[in-house]
Formats: structure tokens, sequence, C-alpha cells
């Protein structure tokens, strides 16, 4: 009875790290296993989000659906930025004991080569630190660093690995890259994401504005100023406010990544027009072949970003430097008919034979 009385007094906190080190030990013993059993070769990806951003969420779904439409021998895994961090790195220790000379390794694009987000970018130095001796494809990403001792570090990091295929998702970043990753192999790729582009047609009634606001350190405008926006143009047409971040937990949305981008792409396809100041925004806008315009960001995100889009697409595409501006521009695509359908110009001109170009570079 002392016993079990002690037991339960004992301080939850204490227990929480325990259960939490057995459940990462499993995961391990798990991946070894299925590695070391499976007669195919392995093909994984390295930091899918722990969070509820579908732009994010949907640039896990359109890598894994691209690794596996082109290498369809490889069983296909991912790990999560969480899995990943636990216990000093023991996944990532897991894996490279386990992998065999045919397995592959892709980690997550993203907004993650920085210090903004300095728990990504350590993901990146330890993969790239621990596994020296294979190739790694590093896919999309966007290259910011504010800190001068922090770029140094992953110039040093990277620059020491020998086969190392980086791709970046704007100019900015490109050139970025190069300067600090001069012994990598560079691609210039835009976002997975916009592979979804001219995939669907939707024939939605389509009525009022959907503002897709961000609410994070990555935004410029302040709430007072998308307020005094959406009810200017609220005066004549139906408005409604979203985010690409769902309240809806990560572990449910890996779990049905599918369901979850095509019901915000749908709800996107439902407005004749969208204001957002999110790049996803952008992307998922042009997915529901819905007009939208652009509200600046912080960085080069953004505006770099815009650059990938041909002649064909600038009718559904308004960059606006101000609130003012984003009003007026509004104002005028609302006259416009729209045919509302957009072709598959990303997936044709990118990403086909994106594989051989990797093996090549």
């Amino acid at each position: 009875m002392s016993v079990m009385r002690s037991i339960l007094m004992f301080p939850v906190d204490v227990l929480r790290p325990v259960k939490g080190l057995v459940l990462n030990l499993m995961t391990c013993l798990r991946l070894m296993c299925n590695i070391r059993i499976c007669s195919n070769p392995i093909a994984i990806l390295l930091g899918t989000p722990d969070h509820s951003n579908m732009g994010d969420q949907a640039q896990s779904y359109c890598e894994l659906r691209w690794i596996s439409d082109n290498y369809p021998d490889h069983r296909l895994m991912s790990f999560n930025s969480s899995q990943i961090c636990r216990n000093r790195y023991i996944l990532l220790k897991a894996i490279r004991f386990t992998l065999r000379g045919c397995d592959k390794l892709f980690i997550q694009s993203g907004y993650n080569t920085t210090d903004i987000w300095p728990r990504e970018e350590d993901i990146h130095r330890h993969v790239i630190s621990m596994f020296q001796d294979r190739s790694i494809v590093i896919f999309p990403q966007t290259v910011k660093f504010e800190s001068k001792a922090e770029r140094a570090i992953s110039s040093q990091v990277y620059s020491s690995h020998p086969a190392l295929v980086f791709m970046s998702r704007d100019t900015v970043s490109y050139r970025e890259a190069q300067d600090m990753f001069p012994n990598a192999r560079h691609m210039l790729i835009p976002d997975f994401v916009t592979t979804l582009i001219g995939t669907r047609i939707d024939n939605n009634t389509r009525d009022g504005i959907l503002m897709c606001i961000r609410n994070d350190k990555e935004g410029l405008q302040d709430h007072g100023q998308i307020s005094d926006l959406a009810k200017k143009l609220g005066v004549d047409h139906r408005i409604d406010i979203t985010d690409t971040t769902i309240n809806v937990d990560y572990r449910k949305i890996e779990r049905e990544r599918l369901k979850y981008i095509d019901d915000i792409i749908t709800l996107f396809s439902k407005y004749r027009l969208v204001v957002t100041d999110r790049y996803h925004g952008v992307i998922f806008s042009l997915a529901a072949n819905t007009p939208v315009v652009v509200l600046a960001s912080v960085d080069h995100k953004i505006i770099s970003g815009l650059e990938w889009f041909p002649d064909n697409f600038r009718k559904y595409i308004h960059y606006s430097e101000s609130i003012d501006a984003a009003y007026q521009t509004s104002i005028e695509i609302l006259k416009v008919n729209y045919e509302y359908r957009l072709p598959p110009h990303f997936n044709n001109t990118f990403f086909i034979g994106l594989k051989e170009r990797i093996e090549n570079v």
C-alpha cells in the first residue's frame, strides 16, 4: 500500500520526460526493424511540420507525393521536427546506424534556413553533420540570417558536406545560399506547393472577398490596418477572414493531409477575390483559380516568390505595397469577369524531370 501511494504521489513532471524517452526509443526500434526487414530501399523526408500551418503541411504532402512518384521502388518514411529533436536527436542516431547505401535522405522545404526559426536550422545542421557519407537533398528553402555568428556557423556546417544538393525557392535565397555554401550543388526551384496549381476546376458559386492574414512575426501590417481594409471592402462586399494556420491538431492533419489541403483550396474557390500576406495564401488562391491581391511582408519571401509566375498568371496576381493600394486594386479586380481557370505551369515546367536534374546537377 505504501509503495502504491509513493507511485501515485510521484511528481508528474518527473515522469513525463521518462515517458517521452521511452516512446522515442520505441519509435527508434520500430524504425530500425522496419528498415532492416524491408527488402526495398528507403526514402526519408525529415523535418515535416509539427504544427497546423497548412502551407507547411501542403509542402510535406507535395514533397512526399513527388518522392513516391519518382522513386516508386522506395518505401517512404517521414519524421516531424518534434520527433527528430527529442532526447538529443536520438532518432537521427538510429537512422544513421540503420540506413543502407541504397536509401535516400530529403529535408523538408520552407522558411527553415534561417535564425528566425532556429529549431529547424538546428535540425539541418545536425542532419548535415551526422550524414557526411551520403547525399542529402534539401528541398526549396527561403534563406535569411539576421545574426552574423549564426550565419557563419551554418556556412561552415553546410560547406563541410561533400554531397549536398541545396534548393532555393527564390532568387534572393539562391544568391545567399551560393555565397554561404560554396561546396553545395545549388538549384533554383519554386515552392513544391505550386504543383497544386492547375490541377482542379471548382464550379462553386463565387461571392465576396476572403482575407487570409497571418498572425506571427513575419507579418508587416498591423491589426488596425487590416481591420480598416476589411471595413472599406465590406461596404459593398461580403468579407470573411481566415489564415492558413487551422485549429486542428497537427497529428490529425498528418494522417489526412490531402483532406485538409482540399478543404482549404475548396474554401478559397468560393470567393471572387483573396487578399493575403501569406505566400501559401497566394498559392492556395491560384490552386483555387481565384484572383489574389498580395500584401507586402517583412522580408523578401513573397515579393521574390512572385517572380516565378509567368505573364499568363498576371491577371490573377496583384502585388500591393500599401493598404490603400490593396483597396484600389481589389475594387478594380472585382469589375473583371474571370474564367477562373489556370494551367499546370509549375508541374509541367519545373517538376517533371526534376529527378534527373537532381542526379545530374
